[in-house]
């Protein structure tokens, strides 16, 4: 399997996990347990590529129920009602590594939060070489691009990127219904974009209306790297790559560290080039279960 490029574009720092300081809300089984329902846990095994061939009648036997396999990186997903799940299918299988609580966390801030820090006290840059130039409308308020020589001068008379080369964006999908964004869909591989938002299968859901973006937040990004120069809008700073849109965060810019490693496994199958992400989430590092969700995305990562 191809090792592909992951461009993490807020800090390099997994686990911190990146992102403005965001309070650590988690929507996790612990509150649906006090409304009688049922709570998702990973289940990460020993070998780091595989899954025990009888690992499903254990979880069974338990009391839960698998629905979903990650065997490329050697963990199960399930769910259980029983309270000691956690306990009782890591005393029984000695094959499993960790078990962890599935989470729902917030992963990029809020519009509310973004407001409020823009009208913070920083300092401000320079907005780079207003002589650079480029074809689209709005390329003039394009500071990070000429900041980068992403420009008629600079990059774009150079490379502009190639269309055999696919980049994931791990996010909140794409602008892709009623109509299409028309900044993004000249360079967006729709039959390859898929969501890993819910209760999915490990190969993520194909319908565009799964993952249609209602948040902003990932189509943005994709515009950034890949919006075409078309003499629309703006351009991307590889405006001839194709695009993935891969729903990892529901459309509030919550997500589960689980859709990230499933969203991370179809990249690596599907031997696209880059997997960027701009979104974190905070764990706490002493925290066992934190710990066991840390060993899930770096296998996934590593994948």
């Amino acid at each position: 399997m191809k090792r592909f490029l992951l461009s993490l574009s807020l800090t390099l720092s997994l686990f911190a996990l990146m992102c403005a300081p965001l309070p650590l809300t988690q929507f996790s089984g612990t509150q649906a347990a006090a409304l009688g329902e049922e709570k998702r846990y990973v289940l990460i095994y020993h070998s780091q590529s595989s899954v025990p061939k009888n690992a499903e009648n254990k979880v069974v036997q338990m009391g839960g129920q698998v629905v979903n396999r990650l065997d490329e990186i050697g963990a199960l997903v399930a769910t259980s009602a029983n309270p000691n799940f956690a306990a009782e299918i890591s005393k029984a299988d000695a094959q499993i590594s960790d078990v962890a609580e599935d989470l729902i966390l917030p992963m990029i801030p809020s519009p509310e939060r973004m407001g409020v820090e823009a009208m913070g006290d920083g300092p401000v840059e320079a907005p780079g070489d207003d002589t650079q130039t480029g074809s689209e409308p709005f390329y003039r308020f394009q500071w990070d691009k000429k900041r980068m020589r992403a420009s008629n001068q600079g990059s774009y008379a150079v490379q502009q990127g190639r269309p055999d080369v696919f980049v994931a964006v791990l996010d909140t999908g794409a602008d892709i219904l009623p109509i299409p964004h028309q900044d993004i869909r000249p360079n967006l591989d729709v039959a390859r974009s898929r969501s890993f938002v819910g209760s999915v299968p490990a190969g993520g859901d194909p319908n565009p209306a799964a993952w249609d973006d209602k948040n902003g937040h990932g189509s943005w990004c994709l515009s950034a790297v890949g919006a075409p120069i078309n003499g629309r809008g703006m351009s991307g700073v590889a405006p001839r790559v194709r695009l993935v849109a891969l729903k990892v965060l529901n459309d509030a810019g919550n997500g589960s560290l689980v859709w990230l490693a499933q969203a991370l496994i179809y990249a690596g199958v599907n031997k696209f080039d880059v997997a960027s992400m701009s979104l974190g989430a905070y764990l706490q590092h002493s925290n066992q279960n934190s710990q066991a969700l840390i060993k899930l995305v770096y296998r996934a990562v590593n994948f």
